[in-house]
């Protein structure tokens, strides 16, 4: 389930540090410019020159250029928040156009805080949250009462109760939320169908290049559990591992295994009956799927996967993924 995240942004002393750097920019570049050239005699050579002196004019300009500094100081930081989800951890920044950058995280995390000497007196510090094989190390700094975080996110980070997964299976399908009774056994036919897994796969790519969602297998359309025992039984490994291996490899042939970490299992049992919950993360970069030699681009719409037209691809990912 994709939960309500937790939003962070960082402290404002973080403004009044940019605009202190800002200020010593600026007369340090008055300075320099004034080494490099006198600008008195060149102002007085235009025309406007004569009715405006060089004094007013230099101290408008630099009245100018700082408020127009300052107030893009403030607006990166009014527009850059990070927001931390069970799976992932969404970076948002920019003013004209929105950036955004998905980081996966991989459970159990470590979270911890450090202060430095000035920190601890205006109540900030940094955020540092180590993924489960602790090589990936995400940083956010500037953080007030960054301690209170960081108990906020550790508790997220508690596995969801079946309550939870009973509830979203209660739920109707949407742009966020599909089903499938199996990954690749055809009910109807009694045997192996690989072309419910190709569809299952499109599924998961459009999810990854929309928002994100949830793939429930072992579940019809109308919210009823089925169980994976059929798929389970085509399996040569007839259990929960070599249902996720086997997803797996057709994952990684089919999408490419560097969006591996985007997508998160877990099993559950109800009423005897195993399911399972694929968490897909939205990606970082555009995901095509390939099946013999043919690529196609898939996006959500509503709670349908659909698959773009060519013209349509590259207006899509430009607004998509714009960094």
């Amino acid at each position: 389930m994709i939960n309500k995240p937790i939003v962070i942004k960082k402290s404002p002393v973080i403004i009044i540090r940019n605009l202190l750097v800002l200020q010593f920019m600026v007369i340090g570049f008055y300075f320099l410019a004034g080494v490099l050239a006198n600008y008195g005699e060149l102002y007085e050579q235009f025309t406007f020159g004569q009715g405006v002196s060089y004094e007013i004019a230099k101290n408008l300009f630099i009245a100018i250029g700082e408020s127009f500094l300052i107030a893009l100081i403030f607006l990166r930081w009014f527009f850059t928040t990070y927001s931390v989800y069970p799976e992932m951890i969404i970076k948002e920044w920019g003013i004209v156009f929105k950036k955004r950058r998905t980081i996966p995280l991989e459970r159990p995390i470590s979270v911890s805080c450090h202060y430095s000497p000035l920190a601890r007196i205006f109540h900030y510090g940094n955020i540092i949250i180590k993924n489960k094989k602790l090589e990936d190390i995400i940083t956010i700094s500037h953080v007030p009462d960054p301690e209170g975080y960081c108990d906020s996110i550790l508790d997220q980070q508690q596995d969801e109760t079946i309550d939870q997964v009973e509830d979203l299976i209660k739920s109707r399908e949407h742009e966020k939320l599909e089903f499938k009774t199996t990954f690749r056994w055809d009910i109807k036919e009694n045997k192996i169908n690989k072309a419910l897994e190709k569809i299952t796969i499109k599924t998961v790519a459009a999810f990854l290049n929309s928002g994100g969602g949830n793939l429930i297998i072992g579940v019809d359309d109308k919210g009823q559990v089925l169980g994976l025992d059929s798929d389970y039984l085509s399996l040569s490994k007839k259990d929960a591992d070599g249902f996720e291996n086997h997803f797996t490899n057709i994952f990684k042939t089919a999408i490419g295994s560097e969006f591996r970490n985007f997508i998160k299992f877990a099993f559950h049992k109800i009423n005897e009956k195993e399911i399972c919950q694929i968490k897909v993360l939205p990606a970082n970069k555009p995901a095509y799927t390939k099946f013999e030699n043919e690529e196609a681009f898939y996006v959500r719409t509503g709670n349908a996967t659909n698959a773009l037209q060519v013209s349509q691809v590259t207006p899509y990912i430009k607004r998509r993924w714009r960094d």
